[in-house]
């Protein structure tokens, strides 16, 4: 659940053709009636004759922002890049933060206090170790497993090189990991329904699959502390197996995601030392300030 503090639009401006697509993209595959129109008809009359040839139909349709079909291809470019041999073992190994933050190595640290050791010496007597599900909390953050923060929002996958007709998959999930140490961002395919599992493991989706992944563009809106964020980027659809403790989930991880974005994270100590009450299930605040697009332009809050 999300703190008082946090919010999630419900409501988007969009194009009406979009919620048309939007519409069209939810129907397809689904077994409903058939409607018979005139070839040649006014828009109107031909939304009211399929509005009538679903009146019965009991769905429910995510409406989301379609992508430009530069922004389409600038993702499946990422996606390919993403699966591509590398010529280094350390691609994804580390890379380090800005230049002028070295160390300086001849430093020594001083001892630390005694009232300090003791306090460490309490903590270490207390601490859990990570043996259930993953390290997990949420924004305003909770937590369930008091380790990571996790946000709530929604998501919808396509494929890399889907068209209007094919299938989607939308997901609600209220506690995807946000994991730093995370290469990319992942759903475990569990989530996802027969129809959209199915269509992954057609022919089509082969060069976007490396090591038992099957990379996806994804379309979401993440609810921060002190706003939403729409973005698009690249999932890897994993199995539970891939997933430490075979946690089923979300994890938004760094490549095309947590490397374009600029926040602030507040944990539970900093609001509590500040005089704020937070519960135990909080795991801080995370606020929004800064993200680059896919083609370098930078949103701002």
């Amino acid at each position: 659940m999300l703190s008082s503090q946090s919010k999630q639009a419900d409501t988007v401006t969009v194009f009406p053709s979009d919620v048309l697509l939007n519409v069209g993209q939810t129907l397809s595959g689904r077994e409903v009636t058939t409607v018979t129109l005139p070839r040649v008809t006014t828009c109107k009359d031909a939304i009211d004759i399929a509005t009538a040839g679903i009146a019965n139909l009991d769905a429910t349709v995510m409406i989301m922002k379609p992508l430009s079909r530069r922004e389409k291809e600038a993702l499946r470019m990422e996606a390919l890049r993403e699966v591509e041999p590398s010529d280094s073992q350390t691609r994804f190994s580390h890379i380090r933060i800005s230049p002028n933050t070295k160390v300086n190595t001849d430093f020594t640290p001083s001892p630390a206090p005694i009232n300090t050791k003791e306090r460490l010496r309490e903590n270490a007597k207390s601490w859990e170790p990570v043996n259930k599900d993953p390290y997990i909390t949420q924004v305003r953050a909770t937590a369930e497993e008091k380790r990571l923060a996790a946000v709530s929002g929604i998501l919808r996958l396509n494929g890399c090189d889907s068209e209007h007709h094919d299938p989607i998959g939308d997901v609600v999930c209220h506690n995807m990991l946000w994991d730093t140490g995370a290469h990319s961002c992942t759903i475990t395919e569990d989530l996802l329904d027969d129809e959209f599992r199915a269509y992954l493991r057609s022919p089509q989706h082969e060069p976007y699959r490396n090591n038992k992944r099957t990379l996806v563009q994804v379309d979401g809106l993440l609810a921060y502390s002190n706003t939403d964020l729409e973005f698009s980027c690249i999932f890897e659809v994993v199995s539970t197996d891939l997933v430490p403790n075979r946690r089923s989930g979300v994890i938004l991880g760094q490549r095309t995601f947590l490397d374009s974005l600029v926040y602030k994270s507040i944990p539970r100590n900093i609001l509590i030392a500040k005089g704020q009450t937070v519960g135990e299930e909080i795991w801080g605040d995370l606020i929004f300030e800064e993200f680059v697009t896919l083609f370098q332009e930078i949103q701002q809050l």
